[in-house]
């Protein structure tokens, strides 16, 4: 029975394309600074995942360090507390071969993709609710993520082009809303891409979903119900119940706010190219 957390989808998050070498210099520590934001997405979903591989590991260890020792896989507990240590040691040594083996004839074996995040969902058993409430917590987490990068990224890209033209300088003020993000960029920009990258709408839909996590607890109030009833992945949750989207949903949100960004930095990159001062 598939998880309803639906964790294995979260796999398409940590493929994205990354932006290459800015034609401007002034935008290599933006650039990285952006990286190291979504690489901070993409690595809080591996630590579930990389836990449940190892707890799967080490159980089928463990079984094979008991058959070894005491020549059966579920021995009484008087007999596995009088071998306790030498099946602890057995387990370390099968452990550490299993890594060595691993890693030596798979390349990926730090991004194992779609089996890891399937070992997550293997663990993920609906109706534990510390689990649940844990996997709902890294949701939150990641969309609250998403908005920080792309309110950095057009602070950072702002600040940029002051430096590199101080006649477009401008009050940014507070940019931790989408609207006046926005204001502040067709201020100093008049270029269409640009402009349009900012008005993304899926900006607004990721905002709403973490003005309720960091405002409410995650729980939906009146206020998002009024903001998302126009956004089809978010208009079913009701009033007082809990935001907890599915892998799948979570994916929906972030993708296309990282795709913004993307495209907004190479649209203000060649904009920087070509009004060189």
């Amino acid at each position: 029975m598939p998880s309803k957390f639906k964790f294995t989808e979260l796999g398409a998050l940590v493929d994205w394309p990354r932006p290459g070498t800015p034609k401007v210099s002034v935008l290599e520590p933006v650039t990285q600074r952006f990286i190291k934001g979504v690489a901070r997405i993409t690595g809080i979903t591996f630590v579930p995942v990389y836990t449940a591989i190892i707890a799967q590991g080490s159980a089928k260890a463990q079984m094979k360090a008991c058959e070894k020792v005491v020549g059966t896989d579920d021995p009484d507990l008087a007999l596995y507390q009088s071998k306790s240590s030498e099946i602890a040691k057995e387990r370390r040594e099968i452990m550490s071969k299993l890594q060595a083996h691993d890693q030596a004839s798979d390349p990926n074996w730090s991004v194992r993709g779609a089996m890891g995040f399937q070992a997550f969902d293997n663990f993920a058993i609906a109706g534990d609710e510390l689990v649940e409430l844990g996997i709902i917590g890294i949701y939150h987490y990641i969309i609250v993520q998403a908005c920080a990068v792309f309110e950095t990224l057009a602070d950072d890209l702002l600040r940029a082009t002051k430096e590199m033209h101080p006649q477009h300088a401008t009050d940014l003020g507070n940019l931790s809303t989408p609207e006046r993000i926005r204001t502040v960029f067709r201020e100093v920009f008049s270029e269409e891409q640009i402009n349009k990258a900012a008005a993304d709408p899926a900006i607004d839909t990721i905002t709403a979903c973490r003005d309720v996590i960091v405002n409410n607890a995650g729980w939906v109030d009146d206020d998002f119900v009024e903001r998302a009833k126009e956004i089809e992945t978010l208009s079913h949750f009701k009033k007082d119940a809990l935001f907890a989207p599915n892998g799948h949903a979570l994916v929906g949100l972030v993708q296309p706010v990282v795709s913004t960004c993307t495209n907004l930095l190479a649209a203000v990159d060649t904009w920087l190219d070509t009004h060189k001062a």
